[in-house]
């Protein structure tokens, strides 16, 4: 949504104490009360209008109501679980992919400098054994793991030690780093997408905290005093109609960007932006999930070849 550059201004300038010069917000009432000297000021009838012409409408006051609530909304324990056990298993995994292509590589190497075909062969062999041992080495110590844990270290050399595919180990293997790994990563990816998205959101829609301790807020957009009312998690500016959040935690207003002010982020545009976040999310998540079922062919495959080499 575009900005009109006229519309960041405010109609009038912030209606001031009487007595003080603080700036105040206009209020309900014909009358303020200066929270600062303690004076009252009649409203000009400019004032009114314009505090009239701006109020939220019932179904905005209750779009932005319900918008507040689910931004405010902190991700569950569950979630930021899901995030360390994902990504710390995705991270075991692919240090096991490396050690098994630095092994490979080596060996791969050795072998190219033996066959005694100069610089290309080295690396063709060595290329080959990045990918052939990268490959086996999830189902090497997948089922390694699992032989010692079902008889005894012993056992687990022979289990790998031998042409029989064992199915059952790499399809275990491939359930584990999927329910392990591949569930997680994805809810931990739509979870550090939706922190990043409401801060963002939060930051942009927050109003100014009060420069003084019992003042009022202050509209993101043109600076003026707002009107808040008790338990309001949200209101609109009457001097530029721009929507401010009031109960947004200090460590994400903080966060702000300095163009955050200039961004027209009104009610149903912020609630279209939420909704569009979430759905970008979810398909992310079930295209993740969805991906995660060809481990098991690729596992039980990198078995076999395992198997083969290793007999």
């Amino acid at each position: 949504m575009s900005v009109d550059p006229v519309a960041t201004k405010p109609r009038l300038e912030p209606l001031l104490c009487s007595h003080c010069g603080a700036p105040e917000p206009v209020g309900d009432s014909d009358t303020i009360t200066c929270s600062g000297c303690g004076m009252k000021t009649t409203v000009p009838e400019a004032y009114k209008m314009m505090r009239d012409a701006h109020r939220m409408s019932a179904t905005d006051a209750a779009d932005l109501d319900a918008l507040c609530k689910d931004i405010s909304r902190p991700p569950a324990t569950w979630e930021r679980v899901a995030v360390w056990v994902g990504y710390g298993v995705g991270i075991v995994t692919l240090v096991i992919l490396a050690v098994g292509a630095i092994v490979g590589a080596i060996g791969g190497a050795i072998v190219g400098d033996k066959l005694g075909g100069g610089d290309t062969v080295t690396k063709i062999t060595a290329g080959i054994g990045v990918l052939i041992c990268g490959v086996i080495s999830v189902p090497y110590v997948g089922e390694s793991i699992i032989a010692w844990l079902m008889l005894d270290p012993d056992a687990a050399a022979q289990a790998v030690a031998t042409t029989q595919m064992n199915v059952t180990s790499d399809l275990v293997i491939a359930g584990v780093l999927y329910f392990l790994g591949v569930v997680p990563i994805a809810l931990a990816w739509r979870t550090s997408q939706k922190i990043s998205s409401l801060e963002e959101l939060q930051a942009k829609l927050s109003a100014q905290p009060a420069a003084t301790p019992g003042g009022a807020s202050s509209c993101r957009r043109c600076g003026a005093p707002l009107d808040v009312h008790p338990g309001a998690l949200a209101t609109r500016c009457i001097y530029c109609g721009a929507d401010n959040l009031l109960s947004v935690p200090q460590a994400y207003a903080a966060k702000k960007k300095e163009d955050a002010t200039a961004v027209d982020v009104q009610v149903q545009a912020a609630i279209a932006a939420n909704e569009a976040t979430k759905q970008s999310d979810r398909r992310t998540m079930w295209l993740l999930l969805a991906a995660g079922p060809l481990l098991a062919p690729v596992l039980c495959a990198a078995g076999w070849v395992m198997h083969q080499l290793l007999a």
